[in-house]
């Protein structure tokens, strides 16, 4: 099974494909985003192009100011998602605090905090597949995409 495959049986997170991928690695970014916030935000203007006489006014705070707001729209979105996962699945078998996005990304850090220590049984990858699902989906619906 690939490993962006969206269960299409009783999937109630079901999605079109390419809203589906284009969330996951938006996600998948969630550290560069914040990364690019905050050097958009401490960072300098571009340089001139060196052209003596251009065309256009450059207006490079109008510029800073709409990339902002889409990196902030989008950071938003996933903290949010972070925060009430965090909430639902705060019953863990290893009684720490769960952490949705690392389990988003890594099947095993997945199966650390829904296992039982004491069993030798892990959550299917079915079931991480759902919950992958779930958290693009509530991203998709935090950005008002559906």
């Amino acid at each position: 099974m690939p490993r962006n495959y969206q269960l299409k049986r009783n999937n109630p997170y079901r999605m079109d494909r390419d809203l589906y991928m284009q969330i996951t690695y938006m996600i998948k970014r969630y550290r560069d985003l914040i990364l690019q916030y905050n050097g958009v935000l401490h960072g300098s203007t571009p340089p001139a192009d060196g052209m003596p006489r251009g065309n256009t006014t450059g207006d490079p705070t109008a510029k800073k100011a709409a990339l902002m707001i889409e990196l902030s729209c989008q950071i938003t979105a996933i903290d949010d998602t972070i925060a009430e996962l965090r909430g639902k699945y705060c019953r863990t078998c290893t009684g720490e605090i769960f952490d949705p996005y690392e389990a988003f990304l890594d099947y095993g850090v997945f199966c650390y905090y829904r296992s039982e220590p004491d069993k030798d049984e892990a959550p299917s990858y079915k079931t991480w597949k759902r919950y992958r699902a779930e958290f693009v989906y509530k991203v998709a619906k935090n950005l008002n995409y559906f």
